[in-house]
């Protein structure tokens, strides 16, 4: 099974300036750097994406 969490990188004033995907799959956990929350959801939503297509 994989996990997948997004956290968010603020700035003092609140405004988000990265976006990190952690993905976790059996324990190994690999982590993903983003310049906007868009491309993070994309990514997530693209990976799957191809977990539905491949089962």
């Amino acid at each position: 099974m994989v996990d997948v969490k997004l956290s968010k990188e603020r700035n003092k004033k609140g405004e988000i300036i990265s976006a990190t995907v952690s993905i976790d799959r059996n324990g190994a956990i690999e982590r993903r750097r983003f310049a906007t929350e868009e491309e993070a959801k994309a990514f997530i939503r693209r990976m799957r994406e191809e977990a539905a297509r491949d089962q």
